[in-house]
């Protein structure tokens, strides 16, 4: 027996739609992130604190009483390089906001 072409050449595509493979645990922990968001009121207290140590210092400066003379510009530097922006720092300084707001 002879098989020949089919009479329509027409070709047979699936209609089976491939399953979308599910992410790996491990991609989806690297797409978590843990945040830390500061309170406006919890900035405004930090910067008075800010305000104050600085102030202390201005005069502990002027009286000769420093301990560290360059520390005011120590503090400058930090703020104008995005030290206090790193998510470590922050931590520390929403840890000293809970200290101090709990005395």
């Amino acid at each position: 027996m002879e098989i020949g072409p089919l009479a329509n050449d027409k070709t047979v595509q699936s209609s089976i739609v491939p399953k979308k493979t599910k992410q790996e645990p491990e991609m989806l922990q690297e797409q978590i992130a843990d945040k830390v968001q500061i309170s406006r009121d919890a900035r405004k207290k930090l910067a008075d604190l800010a305000d104050q140590r600085l102030r202390t210092e201005q005069s502990e400066l002027e009286n000769g009483k420093a301990t560290e003379p360059n520390r005011i510009e120590k503090i400058r530097r930090r703020i104008e390089t995005g030290f206090y922006n790193r998510p470590e720092i922050r931590d520390k300084i929403a840890d000293k906001l809970i200290d101090d707001s709990d005395k």
